[in-house]
Formats: structure tokens, C-alpha cells, sequence
């Protein structure tokens, strides 16, 4: 299978720190393949930029025809545009893209400065509309912010408005990287990493464990009051953390990290842009491009080493898979983070999810230890009858039986477990589940919802869908054995056990078992085969187990 294809319109860096040499770098070291579009020559080293040579338009689209003809992107990363001509001339060749050919995902990093503090581009606020409006995201500094919006972003207020005046001109999404908040609490946010409904953002993983990133130089920034006194500034003396802030005009978030301490931070915007152009290119979604994006940089950061008498370069490493590298996610609509939930008794194994409370005492009596009983209606008194019998029989036979959903009736009457969807964790009582000491599992379709679920120390974590599934409507693709076991790697490290969840059967389970989750859960292999018995026997044994009737009671083998 041949490699995403992925552009970079950018300038050539001769000293090999940024621009395109970063950004081929980073595409060589994600997967991708990566084509160049020259826009400006520059004579620069690790200490000073000395000349620019762009190009002239008919330079410009000569290149970027050709590609056209035989190398079509999955995604295009922008970077330096030397002058409004260039601009224009590259607006218009993504204006006219052909309808034959799959439309791009198209991120730009309006490079206006470089680490050296020497001015790269002359684009002014009034010429960039027309770029913005082929765009998916624009990646400025604070700094460009500024300088592209014609407005003040001084304050997390001004910040998120003059990013939406980008995404108004028609940027459909703006990310604002490297800001670092200071201790001022603006909008009931606090102070030192700590969100208003009190989650740890520096903390991905029970333990704790410290987020990074640095913030280019030049994206400090300050407000101050009428009166004189300052007034909650953005600025990088003040706090160890920093913030990538998302917005767009249908939601905002942000992803936290600490910095490091390191000089050598040469094309961190650069490698930023093209990292997240090679996961677009690679099809995932595009909160995930930006959190693997951010990783990719930090680990970049933490092996960075100097080349020459100034700043080093960025280092470009492997797929990025340790939690440290990671940011935390930062949501006003999540409920806080409570004390780590309690942990299973057992490693989960074969988990079947049923609907019945006859499926559920069925598959106790051949010895099945981990189940979740599912049954998708609104609370009533059927319903809680059920819940009450299936927490019953999860005691009698010494069983961690999880409730889906419905946490309020699991806390009511004791249950081992609750099981709750990501769209769950905004209304359900996470403080109240783990004060009644039940265990919780919280299901995820990427690398951002893993990281989401990680902030609450939740007792094992489900990826998936990772095959097709029938059971239900799905509004993520199949994660597919490859992404799995990336999941699986960036988990580990936490100690929160993981279970693989979605179209898993007898023909497909080998793959997944390769990718060593710590539970299999299945919906339908084992209730739609013609002999439930056999189903869970052949299951047990590709995970390595045997199963055991319990002694004394009967369990029919045909459905």
C-alpha cells in the first residue's frame, strides 16, 4: 500500500532547522510522502537570516501544477509566504481545484518571524482572506495572531476573539499555539494548571505525569488596564504551563502542557503544521492530528541537541506513544476529576456485552468473570428490576458485572461497575460513582478521548469500534488493529487495563489479540453463534484462557 502523499508550500531554510527541510524531516518521520513547493530561498544559519529570495508567481504555480499532475495530496501543509503576490497566486490555485480530485486537508502556519526574530513575510491583516478561505486550520503564535487579526490578544478573552475573526474571514478553525497563561484567573479559570471544575491539566495518567512543550519566543504577549495594573496577561515569565488554544465557530478547546527547559526550539511551528498535515493525510480526525501533532513536537523538544551557535533544531523522532509527551485536554463541559477509580479484582479477558439478564446468568454459569449488561432504554421500573438481579447475580457467582449507563441505578443498589459512552461523562456524576467505590470503564475512538478518559483514573479504559459493527450506529470509523495497538501502547504505561470493543469475532479476534489489549469484549460472537458454549471456549482459548463451568449448575450449550 503506498504512503499518503502530503505538500509543503513553504521556504527553503538553508541552515536545515525549519521550513521545508523541517517539514520533510517530519513527513519522512510520520509515514508520509512529502513533495516541496518553494516559495521563498533563504540564506540563514542557526544565528541570523541574512537574505530572502522568493519566488515569483509564475515560480510558484509552475511548481505546484505540476504536482498536480501526478502527485495529488491527502493533505498540504502552508508555511512561509514571502508577500501578498505569493499569497494570491497560491488562493487561487486551491480556489480552482479540480472537482475529479479529492479536496485536501489544508493547514497553514503563517510564518511572519523567525526564531531568530528576523521578519520573513510583508503580509498585512487585509491581504490574507482569500488564503483563509481554503484553509482547515491556521496555526499562529500569539504574536501572528495579532499581527494578522489587527487586534489585540492580550487576554483569553481577546485571544479566542481575535481568533475567530480569522475563522470568520474563512478559516474554518484556528489553533494558537504556545500560549502560557499567567496566575490571574480570567473567567473563573484557575490559577496553576487547574481547571474551574478542578482537572489536573498537566496530568494525562494517574501518576501524575508531567505534559511538555515550549512556546516559540515570540509568542509572549501583555494587557494592561486603563488604571495601569495588568490584567490577565499571557505572558511566558509568569507560568511553567502552556496552552494550544482550538477555536472555531462551532467550539473551542484547549491542550496543556509544561515547557522545557531547552534552547534548542528552532521550527517548532513548522514541524507542528506538517505533523499535523501527515495525520490528516493519514485519516484521523482532526482533534487527534493536533494532540499527536503536540506530541510529536514535545518529544522533539525533549531530544532536541544544538547544531551551530544558535538555537538547535527540532529533533524528528518516531510515531509518538509515551503519555509524558502528550497534552492534557482542557473542556469546559467535562466534570471534574475525582480521586482514581478502584481496580478491577481480575484482568478483564473475554468480556461479553449482553442485554438480558438471561444472557448475563447464562454465560456466569460458564464460568465467564467480566460482563456488562447493556440494555438501551430510559429508567423504569423494568429497567431497574433488571439492574437489581444483575447486580445480584454478579455477587453470587463473585463476578465483575459493569451496568452500562446507568449510573444512578448502579450506585443505588451497589453495583461492581458502571460503564460510561464519552458522550456520558459531561452529564453523569463521576464524583459520585467513585465515591460509592464502584469501578468505571469509559469508552473511546481516539487518541483525544483516551486522553480525555486518562484525567479520571477510571478502573479500564475500551477502544474502539475496531472492526465494522451492526450492533449500532456508529459516528467514528473502525479504528482498525493498527491504531489499536497504539492505543494500547500509549496506555500501558499507566497501569489502566484496556479492552478492545466493536465487530470482534472468531475470525478476526487473532489480530487483535496481537495487538495485546488486556480484555476482548463481544457483542454478538458469542449470543448469534449456534452454540454459545463452544463460542466461549474457542474465545478463551484464542486469549489464552479455559473456561470453567461453575460446580453444581447446568448451562445449555445450543441456543
Amino acid at each position: 500500500m503506498s504512503r499518503p502523499i502530503v505538500w509543503s508550500i513553504a521556504g527553503s531554510d538553508s541552515g536545515g532547522g525549519a521550513g521545508i527541510q523541517a517539514d520533510l524531516h517530519t513527513l519522512q518521520a510520520l509515514d508520509v510522502h512529502g513533495c516541496t513547493v518553494i516559495t521563498t530561498v533563504t540564506a540563514q544559519n542557526s544565528v541570523k537570516t541574512q537574505a530572502l529570495y522568493p519566488l515569483t508567481s509564475d515560480q510558484l504555480h509552475s511548481q505546484l501544477s505540476c504536482l498536480l499532475d501526478d502527485l495529488a495530496p491527502a493533505a498540504i501543509k502552508i508555511g512561509l509566504i514571502s508577500n501578498s503576490e505569493q499569497l494570491r497566486t497560491i488562493a487561487r490555485f486551491l480556489e480552482s481545484w479540480p472537482e475529479q480530485i479529492a479536496r485536501p486537508f489544508i493547514v497553514w502556519d503563517p510564518v511572519l518571524v523567525s526564531t531568530q526574530d528576523d521578519v520573513l513575510s510583508e503580509l498585512q491583516p487585509q491581504d490574507i482572506e482569500s488564503l483563509l478561505k481554503q484553509v482547515n486550520l491556521v496555526t499562529p503564535n500569539l504574536s501572528e495572531l495579532e499581527m494578522l487579526s489587527g487586534q489585540s490578544a492580550g487576554t483569553e478573552d481577546t485571544l479566542r476573539e481575535a481568533a475567530l475573526s480569522l475563522c470568520r474571514q474563512g478559516a474554518k478553525a484556528t489553533l494558537v499555539t504556545g500560549v502560557a497563561p499567567n496566575g490571574v484567573a480570567p473567567n473563573g479559570v484557575a490559577p496553576s494548571g487547574v481547571a474551574p471544575n478542578g482537572v489536573a491539566l498537566n496530568s494525562v495518567a494517574p501518576n501524575d505525569v508531567a505534559q511538555n512543550e515550549v512556546a516559540p519566543d515570540n509568542s509572549e504577549s501583555k494587557a494592561v488596564a486603563s488604571n495601569g495594573v495588568s490584567r490577565n496577561r499571557l505572558s511566558a515569565e509568569l507560568s511553567h504551563n502552556r496552552r494550544d488554544y482550538f477555536i472555531s465557530e462551532h467550539g473551542q478547546f484547549e491542550l496543556e502542557k509544561r515547557s522545557i527547559k531547552t534552547s534548542h526550539d528552532h521550527g517548532t511551528g513548522c514541524t507542528l503544521s506538517s505533523a499535523i498535515a501527515a495525520f490528516a493525510a493519514n485519516h484521523y480526525p482532526p482533534e487527534d492530528c493536533l494532540v499527536l501533532a503536540s506530541a510529536y513536537v514535545t518529544q522533539g523538544l525533549q531530544q532536541a541537541s544544538g547544531v551551530g551557535r544558535g538555537p538547535g533544531p527540532v529533533a524528528h523522532t518516531h510515531w509518538p506513544h509515551l503519555p509524558d509527551t502528550f497534552p492534557s485536554i482542557r473542556r469546559t463541559d467535562l466534570p471534574a476529576a475525582s480521586a482514581p477509580f478502584a481496580p478491577l479484582n481480575n484482568p478483564p479477558g473475554l468480556y461479553p456485552v449482553v442485554d438480558s439478564v438471561a444472557w448475563l446468568q447464562r454465560l456466569l454459569v460458564m464460568g465467564v468473570t467480566t460482563l456488562q449488561l447493556r440494555i438501551k432504554a430510559q429508567p423504569s421500573a423494568a429497567v431497574e428490576d433488571a439492574i437489581c438481579e444483575a447486580i445480584a447475580l454478579g455477587k453470587r457467582y463473585n463476578a465483575q458485572v459493569f451496568i452500562n449507563d446507568h449510573w444512578a441505578l448502579a450506585i443505588k443498589h451497589g453495583a461492581f461497575g458502571v460503564h460510561l459512552g464519552q458522550e456520558d461523562l459531561s452529564s453523569a456524576d463521576i464524583a459520585a460513582i467513585q465515591r460509592a467505590g464502584l469501578r468505571l470503564g469509559i469508552s473511546t475512538h481516539s487518541y483525544t478521548e483516551i486522553l480525555i478518559a486518562l484525567q479520571y483514573s477510571p478502573s479500564y479504559i475500551a477502544l474502539g469500534h475496531i472492526f465494522p459493527t451492526q450492533t449500532k450506529s456508529m459516528p467514528s470509523s473502525p479504528q482498525g488493529v493498527t491504531r489499536l495497538a497504539r492505543y494500547v501502547k500509549l496506555i500501558k504505561p499507566t497501569g489502566i487495563p484496556t479492552v478492545a470493543i466493536g465487530g470482534i469475532g472468531l475470525g478476526n479476534i487473532d489480530d487483535v489479540v496481537r495487538a495485546e489489549p488486556d480484555g476482548v469484549a463481544v457483542v454478538t460472537a458469542i449470543t448469534t453463534s449456534k452454540n454459545a458454549r463452544e463460542a466461549v471456549d474457542a474465545l478463551n482459548q484464542k486469549l489464552g484462557r479455559k473456561t470453567h463451568d461453575v460446580a453444581g449448575e447446568e448451562v445449555s450449550d445450543a441456543d
